[in-house]
């Protein structure tokens, strides 16, 4: 049975067909839905309230047939914590690639053969310092270049990358280049001058895919199973709508862009570039592309200046994609001396351990449960999110971010609130709730749907309304992320035959890297605690390492290096690491 769905508060109506869901609905208008267990009616995430229609109240959006005349309100989805800023720690920029040249071309002399395509390839060449061979042949642009030299008295201006004539322009211009970070979760957009590599802008929003579920698995077998192209449309729609942002902020036109940078695991590289994710959802999980490759503005879909190249960076597996190849990058793993582990904690969880010498990369599949999609009150890191819990004296506090009243809490969070619970004894070293609770806490301890959980809220407290607790079940789902990373640590320590004391430094990349409180982690063992007092932030790293490669071709050919002589340790048939993975999860 079709229908008509309203959707609030945009207001906007769709025209649903029979079999329809309400996330269904959602998703062809265009709307933005939390759907992390992608509409599988698993995680409870998807709720809306429905105020017309056959059933009324609060509904799963993914279990609500779209029947019917229906008005549904969707819930606000306040602004989400992106960490767009990094600290280039390696990557220090020595030159730009992109450039724009006035090309003084001598005017045809009587009895010379000499064409205008080879009289400006002869005086750009000399401009640039190349040989005039050496600029390939474009015909579109040769189509311009008659009426050009007429229309500027043999004066055009030429953009170029290297010794490619990327377009002819009548007039002076200001080439721009943009990087990006697709996430599981964010995409970042960072718009730069490219003469100079300044930043001019920057913007962030949550990846539209969430509605096809929180991690990669789940998107790439909806794109098998159903249909690649929305997700494909999604984010280039995210991300025009990024380029939108960052050039009016600059002042700036999308024209101006010719050079894009794109960086993300390998399974939103695949998804962004319309590449089948069907290698990555079984043995031997790989990726069906590795090398970094160039697409015109057309084939990716980008608003950007039609002759703009954009380059996707390097992957290194199918689980150590592009994302991972920017941040070492970015951190100068090609002139690291001591030994470093660079561990980069998204919805997937890459590490790299190693120098300048030799690195091994590994995988693990932590995130969903560190970024909320398998906590029973998990959310994002947005307003009325818990990004912190402490003790003072025998109180447990709490901070919610923006200080609204409490709606869930968020990765930082969490790894905050189970150390605590370690320290108080109220969380056993198997992960067990404690029988006995101190006093001071005993009023937190709670039955909760059919089973035992802690409150983190104050019962007391009036301005928080929603009751946020930890479960014992979002324990163990803590247990088997930590366990992962720490045991991924271990093995490509054994790989590298060095000692985990033997790491001089570790370098958190990435959003929830730079929130956690790294003494933390260590007393949950998320990082073995050998590393404790060693551990350094160094933000986006990604984006950083992004940011370099739409700047410098030799930049990009760096990273190529890099990611080429980086070993990949499969963990998932490693043969120690099931044994290392049980070790690893007590506290």
């Amino acid at each position: 049975m079709s229908g008509i769905v309203t959707f609030l508060p945009s207001g906007k109506q769709v025209q649903t067909k029979d079999g329809q869901t309400l996330l269904d609905a959602a998703i062809s208008a265009g709307l933005r839905v939390d759907a992390p267990c992608g509409g599988q009616g698993t995680c409870g995430k998807c709720v809306v309230e429905v105020l017309e229609g056959a059933v009324l109240g609060t509904q799963r959006a993914c279990r609500t047939a779209a029947e019917g005349k229906m008005t549904v309100m969707l819930p606000q989805q306040g602004k989400t914590e992106v960490l767009c800023a990094g600290e280039n720690l390696g990557g220090k920029l020595t030159e730009t690639s992109v450039r724009a040249i006035k090309v003084h071309t001598e005017p045809c002399s009587f009895g010379e053969n000499r064409s205008d395509w080879s009289r400006f390839c002869a005086s750009a060449s000399a401009q640039l310092g190349i040989k005039e061979e050496k600029i390939p042949f474009k015909l579109s642009e040769s189509r311009k270049l008659f009426g050009l030299l007429e229309k500027t008295e043999g004066n055009p201006w030429a953009v170029f990358c290297e010794n490619r004539l990327l377009e002819l322009c009548g007039s002076q211009t200001r080439p721009l280049t943009a990087a990006f970070d697709i996430g599981t979760t964010t995409v970042v957009c960072y718009l730069l001058d490219a003469r100079t590599g300044k930043q001019l802008a920057a913007q962030d929003m949550l990846n539209p895919q969430t509605a096809y579920g929180a991690d990669v698995v789940s998107r790439a077998l909806y794109a098998l199973n159903e249909n690649m192209q929305p997700l494909t449309d999604c984010v280039r729609s995210a991300m025009n709508e990024l380029i939108e942002k960052t050039t009016a902020l600059a002042g700036a036109d999308k024209e101006q862009i010719y050079r894009v940078a794109v960086a993300g695991n390998t399974c939103m590289h695949h998804l962004f570039a319309a590449i089948p994710p069907a290698s990555l959802v079984s043995a031997p999980y790989y990726a069906a592309v590795n090398d970094a490759f160039c697409m015109t503005a057309q084939q990716s879909g980008l608003s950007v200046n039609p002759n703009a190249e954009v380059w996707m960076l390097p992957n290194l597996a199918g689980f150590v994609g592009a994302d991972t190849c920017a941040v070492m990058l970015a951190v100068g793993f090609d002139q690291i001396e001591d030994l470093t582990l660079v561990v980069d904690i998204g919805t997937n969880g890459e590490m790299v351990l190693g120098n300048k010498q030799k690195r091994v990369a590994c995988s693990t599949a932590a995130g969903p449960a560190l970024e909320g999609a398998k906590i029973r009150f998990g959310m994002r890191a947005a307003p009325g999110a818990i990004d912190r819990v402490w003790i003072e004296g025998d109180r447990l506090c709490v901070r919610t971010i923006d200080r609204a009243p409490a709606k869930g809490i968020c990765g930082s969070g969490l790894i905050d609130a189970v150390a605590c619970l370690v320290k108080l004894g109220v969380v056993q070293k198997n992960g067990r709730f404690a029988k006995k609770m101190p006093e001071s806490l005993a009023g937190r301890f709670i039955e909760f749907e059919g089973g035992k959980a802690f409150l983190l809220t104050d019962p007391s407290d009036s301005a928080n309304s929603t009751p946020i607790c930890i479960t014992q079940k979002d324990i163990r789902e803590i247990q088997l992320a930590k366990g992962a990373i720490s045991a991924g640590v271990r093995l490509m320590c054994d790989t590298m035959g060095v000692q985990v004391d033997g790491i001089r430094q570790v370098l958190l990349a990435g959003a929830f890297g730079s929130y956690i409180d790294p003494d933390n982690a260590c007393i949950i063992g998320l990082l073995p605690p050998e590393l404790n007092g060693k551990i350094t932030a160094v933000g986006n790293a990604a984006g950083e390492g992004a940011k370099l490669v739409s700047l410098s071709e030799t930049q990009l050919e760096r990273c190529a290096k890099i990611a080429g002589e980086t070993r990949f340790l499969e963990l998932a048939t490693h043969p120690n690491f099931q044994n290392m993975f049980i070790h690893q999860l007590d506290f």
